[in-house]
């Protein structure tokens, strides 16, 4: 499971966000990073901060997801340990941050809804 959920923040990142088309569309709106040049030098510099933040998402999440089986190796006893394991922590917390955005989102674009 751990390896899975491993791979799989790379596989959904890969998904989601593309570098190239993100430095064609700084160029297009005359955006820039400063200090890197435009066109393939910005892909270039997007491909590695992305892939270098999803190292580290990936290892928080595979920590996330060990934490109570590593309780339960080592024989301390989580009262919850058979209802919340480490894939159903995953869950809640996806849920809950997918829930927020949604909220926020309605609430700024809705006549009535609450605007910061």
């Amino acid at each position: 499971m751990s390896i899975a959920v491993f791979v799989l923040a790379f596989v959904y990142t890969a998904y989601v966000i593309d570098p190239e088309y993100t430095a064609k569309s700084l160029t297009r709106h005359e955006g820039a990073i400063p200090g890197v040049a435009p066109g393939e030098a910005t892909a270039d510099y997007l491909d590695r901060v992305v892939s270098l933040t999803t190292v580290v998402g990936a290892v928080y999440l595979t920590a996330l997801q060990l934490i109570p089986e590593v309780f339960e190796l080592y024989g301390i006893g989580l009262p919850y340990s058979m209802v919340v394991n480490g894939g159903a922590v995953l869950v809640v917390v996806c849920t809950v941050l997918d829930i927020k955005t949604q909220v926020r989102e309605v609430s700024l674009t809705n006549p009535g809804g609450v605007r910061r």
